[in-house]
């Protein structure tokens, strides 16, 4: 361990005095400050930030999702009997799929963004067996299989085939 610590600081100091020996300048960082309640983000709460492959940084909110190009927020909101828009407005979780598309967990279901359409697919656990509960705590996709993480276990669904696998204790 303490050879551990020891390579770690001089690989850490060897980096920042090649920093210094370059010229970098730290007093050259600039940060700007975005402001929830003027551009859109209904309250200061955060669940998750995702930035995806085409460079939008997605934000959920208990309040609902935000997307930012770097300029603007466009929001997305679940509209009542409208199965193409969010099932749950409290966003928790974000994951981004082989296809660019993006899956949301909510406390009342999953949520798959098709990106070139513009919508939302909603999966429930009534109507989705893969769908433990409609609290989706967390989501990963690797490959083609995405694993949905709930209190009551973990479900694998395959993206292709669609076949699934549920792990509960």
């Amino acid at each position: 361990m303490k050879k551990l610590c020891i390579l770690l600081l001089c690989w850490t100091g060897t980096f920042f005095l090649s920093q210094a020996e370059e010229g970098f300048n730290y007093q050259n960082i600039r940060f700007k400050q975005i402001r929830p309640e003027k551009n859109g983000i209904n309250n200061g709460y955060i669940n998750a930030i995702y930035e995806d492959k085409r460079g939008f940084l997605w934000i959920a909110t208990p309040t609902g999702l935000f997307r930012y190009n770097g300029y603007d927020f466009k929001s997305y909101y679940p509209r009542t009997n409208d199965s193409t828009s969010l099932s749950g407005s409290n966003i928790l979780c974000i994951a981004e799929d082989n296809d660019s598309n993006l899956w949301l967990g909510t406390d009342n279901g999953l949520n798959l963004f098709i990106y070139k359409k513009n919508k939302f697919v909603q999966f429930v656990s009534a109507k989705n067996p893969f769908v433990i509960t409609d609290y989706i705590a967390s989501l990963c996709v690797t490959g083609d299989i995405l694993w949905v993480g709930t209190s009551f276990g973990l479900s694998q669904y395959n993206l292709k085939t669609q076949a699934t696998k549920i792990f509960t204790n």
